[in-house]
């Protein structure tokens, strides 16, 4: 699904990222790894979600 969303064509690569994690570190890991990607691809939004499991299969359920 991630991989229809980015490829748009062979030669745009666009869309949006979602990401949904517990509350811990590894946040700042992604957020990381997404500066880095938008750097490369700016038109790729990555949007990151964290919280408790409740709260991320939620998010995840609405899509």
């Amino acid at each position: 699904m991630t991989e229809n969303e980015i490829s748009l064509s062979d030669e745009l690569v666009a869309g949006d990222v979602y990401i949904g994690a517990g509350e811990s570190d590894i946040i700042r890991v992604f957020a990381k790894c997404t500066r880095i990607l938008h750097d490369k691809y700016p038109d790729i939004h990555c949007h990151i979600q964290s919280g408790n499991a409740a709260f991320v299969m939620e998010q995840l359920d609405k899509g």
